[in-house]
């Protein structure tokens, strides 16, 4: 059985934005699809993280279930 490699490959874009409620500068990420285009934002890094684990976390979910 030929194992199945899995991937997804993403534009990553990080800029600051000054938050209207500090002086403080806040990063913003974005994550563009490669293959599809869809983009998507996040206001923080946590939440950028939170999204690649659950993508991943569902793929391999995908896998073991397969097997």
């Amino acid at each position: 059985m030929k194992k199945q490699h899995l991937y997804h490959a993403y534009l990553l874009r990080c800029w600051q934005e000054n938050d209207a409620k500090s002086d403080t500068p806040s990063w913003r990420f974005s994550l563009e699809g490669v293959r599809d285009k869809q983009r998507r934002g996040f206001a923080d890094l946590d939440t950028l993280l939170e999204f690649l684990q659950q993508i991943t976390q569902k793929e391999l979910n995908h896998v073991n279930s397969s097997n």
